[in-house]
């Protein structure tokens, strides 16, 4: 049976990495969030149709391309995440058995 001090060690995820997600995420949905403003504001915007569609295409391309450096990072939490429960995973049989604390009376 592994003792608490080997419980508290073996963490499902390291320290740091929650966070980092987290933020990854709220990055991802400001730039989504911000995309879709601009994106209305531009298609409802009254100047020449040709400026518009350079505009729509240059925003489009901006945000797919920053989209997709954010995912690339995500994904890399990701697989920092599966290696390190891998990690656990094999350690798990390599715990010491603590005694039993229990006393006969």
């Amino acid at each position: 049976m592994p003792t608490q001090e080997s419980i508290a060690e073996a963490r499902f995820y390291p320290d740091d990495l929650l966070p980092k997600m987290q933020q990854l995420l709220a990055i991802l949905a400001d730039l989504d969030h911000r995309y879709a403003t601009e994106r209305y504001h531009l298609e409802n915007w009254s100047g020449p149709r040709a400026t518009k569609a350079h505009l729509l295409a240059d925003l489009e391309q901006s945000h797919r391309a920053n989209r997709e450096r954010l995912e690339a990072c995500l994904e890399e939490l990701r697989s920092s995440a599966r290696a390190h429960i891998e990690g656990l995973r094999r350690n798990r049989g390599h715990l010491e058995r603590a005694p039993s604390m229990r006393t006969a009376h």
